[in-house]
């Protein structure tokens, strides 16, 4: 996970924590090689800021420390946001925070023996998506019993509450996947042209589902929308199929089987929209990259759905019930669609029309109710952006269009040249800023 490769050990029962991945910009709004500037610059300057390296040179990664209330650990994503952004202020650069950037550029993608791996299996093409493409990744312990912290695998043999309340979590975050890429949804415009209101999601799945030919469309078993599971050991199988796959696809092409179990773990091999994360979480990370008020929102709503079916020791069920009414709770069963419902539906409509479809809308709508039912006041206030969206209809890639449009770019058709890619970019990097403020005040 990010700065918490070290950190992950707190004994709260609920820590969260976050990662966004973000580009880098010259002050004219044009993508710069400079990922690498801030890290180093970052390191020397704010050592209590955690910054990695992502796969394009113009990229790089921010993480929060992890934390039962997510004030803190949300406010310490925020502090770090603000830490990088004076860094880059004075090397003359700007953040740009939304998962892809509207005009063509090509990436570069940095040199190591873990992205070396990957290119060859996946293709040099296909893995410079990843130099596209920027998201939010949210992280949620899991319960401790079921995942033996050592050894960094999952324990079926562990209490049976525990594995009923860890398979009912992981079921409920596939079943929330087209809710939470929709309320993040920032990348309408991708190369300088409109693909989708999520084109990452496009680019980056792809698969059947999707009728696009993005990263994982052969590989889905690595990136794509999973199936729900029954038990702790469906999951468990799965990681030790996904990984003999990558292992003996790697062998096959010549790599030494030492070298790939030190630099590809089990818990690495994955990168669908949800997993269990090698720090014994969940991440769901299937989300664009966004402003921090909507990643705030986005991560209470998961955050208040999670706590609820732990302590209430609700029982996620797929059933046609979830279809016509999404996140129902009756007795201690909360109702989700049935999973050819989720994969081949409404990610897709999430992808293309968001809150304009109205399957997407009362879905969202549905969760949001049951997340914040009898929350208080104080957490709607945080979650606003959700709100908001869920009244107008609009998400920021909805905003995005907008603007696209203004600056005389037919929004579906027409291609964005340089220029104006740069000086909408410009733009919505100093809206970042102000939203990084906007949102300290929401946590104070």
């Amino acid at each position: 996970m990010s700065n918490t490769r070290k950190k992950w050990n707190v004994k709260e029962k609920f820590s969260i924590g976050f990662e966004m991945e973000m580009f880098t910009l010259d002050r004219k709004g044009n993508i710069v090689h400079e990922g690498d500037t801030i890290i180093s610059e970052t390191k020397k300057n704010f050592k209590e800021v955690y910054v990695t390296k992502e796969a394009g040179k113009h990229m790089f990664e921010i993480g929060s420390n992890p934390a039962g209330d997510m004030r803190k650990s949300f406010g310490d994503l925020t502090h770090n946001l603000g830490r990088v952004w004076e860094i880059a202020q004075k090397k003359k650069l700007l953040l740009y925070p939304f998962a892809t950037y509207p005009g063509e550029f090509h990436p570069i993608i940095n040199s190591s023996i873990w992205y070396d791996l990957q290119e060859t299996l996946w293709g040099k093409d296909k893995f410079t998506i990843n130099g596209l493409c920027s998201g939010f990744h949210f992280h949620f312990s899991i319960p401790q019993k079921v995942f033996a912290k050592k050894q960094k695998v999952l324990e079926p043999k562990s209490n049976r509450k525990e594995q009923d309340s860890f398979i009912s979590c992981y079921n409920f975050l596939i079943a929330a996947d087209p809710v939470t890429t929709t309320f993040m949804q920032s990348s309408p415009f991708i190369q300088g042209r409109y693909l989708a209101k999520d084109s990452r999601m496009l680019f980056y799945r792809g698969g059947e589902n999707l009728n696009y030919n993005g990263l994982w469309h052969d590989f889905q078993i690595f990136g794509g929308l999973q199936s729900y599971a029954q038990t702790v050991t469906d999951i468990a199988k799965l990681i030790e199929k996904r990984y003999d796959i990558f292992k003996s696809q790697l062998i096959h092409w010549g790599f030494d089987p030492k070298l790939i179990s030190k630099y590809a773990r089990r818990l690495d091999v994955a990168w669908n929209p949800v997993k269990v994360n090698k720090h014994g979480t969940y991440e769901q990370r299937g989300m664009d990259m966004n402003l921090p008020s909507y990643a705030l929102g986005v991560s209470l709503l998961l955050k208040y759905s999670l706590k609820r079916i732990i302590n209430e020791k609700l029982e996620v069920v797929p059933s046609d019930t979830g279809i016509y009414k999404p996140f129902k709770l009756e007795g201690n069963k909360l109702y989700i669609p049935p999973i050819n419902v989720v994969q081949q539906e409404l990610q897709y409509l999430s992808a293309t029309e968001g809150l304009a479809n109205g399957k997407i809308h009362r879905y969202c709508k549905s969760l949001y109710n049951f997340a914040f039912n009898g929350a208080n006041e104080g957490a709607k206030k945080m979650a606003k952006r959700l709100s908001e969206m869920l009244t107008e209809k609009k998400t920021v890639s909805d905003n995005l269009i907008e603007e696209i449009k203004k600056a005389g770019v037919d929004s579906v058709d027409g291609h964005i040249n340089k220029k104006t890619a740069a000086k909408l970019a410009e733009k919505w990097s100093y809206d970042f800023l102000d939203d990084i403020e906007y949102t300290q005040k929401l946590l104070e």
